[in-house]
């Protein structure tokens, strides 16, 4: 046999049995490069989570804010007594309906969830017996969560400020409401003047 010939099988021998995989440094760059890649797509995916999920907490909160305000704002335009201003988280009044009946509305928090933010309201026939028997304070003092005068319309209402502005001692003539809304800390406000009806 020709020598040249065996040896070009010796050599077409060996290139058969070298291994073709990749080396433990390819591997090594192929895994770094890997781990790079679901990094950066873990941390995109949860920088937009987080995102999306703010954006859905600020709408939401808006809502609530708006609807609360609106309400509140309603109400105090059609106010037919002094407001009170109890303490900086509770107001009572009194409110005539659009079939002038004379109702009893108030707005209050609740002291154990923070956040939860109620109106009160006591129909006419109960409004006009504790009128008469000189009794409205007792009647709002029933506010209070889960009784029956009592609908929770807020549950990330953190804070309000109400500053009157009075015409003179008696008369309340306007009526600054901001609002602070989140779940811990106050992130989002509303605020409105309104104009009171007179006494």
């Amino acid at each position: 046999m020709n020598p040249k010939r065996l040896c070009r099988l010796e050599a077409g021998d060996w290139r058969k049995k070298k291994s073709t995989g990749f080396s433990l440094f390819e591997l090594l760059i192929s895994l770094a490069l890997l781990t790079l890649m679901l990094t950066l797509l873990i941390t995109t995916g949860t920088q937009t989570a987080k995102m999306w999920s703010e954006s859905e907490e600020q709408e939401e909160m808006m809502a609530e804010g708006s609807a609360v305000l609106q309400m509140m704002c309603h109400d105090l335009r059609s106010a037919s007594s002094p407001i009170q201003l109890q303490e900086k988280s509770n107001i009572f009044f009194l409110m005539r309906t659009p079939s002038d009946d004379l109702v009893t509305v108030g707005y209050f928090f609740d002291v154990n969830k923070k956040g939860h933010c109620y109106r009160f309201l006591a129909n006419a026939k109960e409004t006009l017996l504790a009128q008469s028997q000189g009794k409205l304070t007792e009647l709002e003092s029933h506010a209070a969560p889960g009784e029956a005068h009592c609908e929770l319309i807020a549950n990330h209402l953190l804070s309000w400020e109400i500053v009157p502005t009075w015409k003179n001692e008696k008369q309340m003539t306007l009526l600054e409401i901001n609002l602070a809304f989140r779940k811990t800390t106050p992130r989002y406000f509303l605020s409105t003047v309104i104009s009171l009806p007179p006494s």
